[in-house]
């Protein structure tokens, strides 16, 4: 468990980590490896294992994995993305921003 702690770190830290199984499927084509809160639903495993990556069930919850992500949200499914295809732009996770707001310059 201690090494899939480390690869979702890194994975943070060169902002090759999407959230959620909206991202994962999503970006399917482009995802190296899948993790599972060792709490999700039923129904995550089956619906991830369509994105056709490698997945990992973790012996940790979501709100364990978020204190050890240091993100302020809880998360059932956690994709690394491929390094070579890596061109989506990330943005910064302790900043979630609210659909419909626009940051203004003064």
């Amino acid at each position: 468990m201690v090494e899939e702690i480390k690869q979702l770190k890194e994975a943070v830290k060169e902002k090759k980590l999407v959230f959620g199984i909206r991202e994962c499927l999503k970006n399917s084509g482009n995802i190296a490896r899948v993790y599972i809160a060792a709490d999700a639903r039923q129904e995550t495993d089956g619906i991830v294992k369509n994105s056709g990556a490698e997945c990992i069930r973790l012996e940790v919850g979501r709100e364990d994995i978020s204190k050890i992500l240091e993100i302020s949200f809880q998360c059932e499914v956690f994709s690394v993305l491929n390094a070579q295809k890596s061109s989506i732009k990330m943005q910064k996770i302790s900043e979630p921003r609210a659909k419909g707001i626009k940051k203004v310059k003064n």
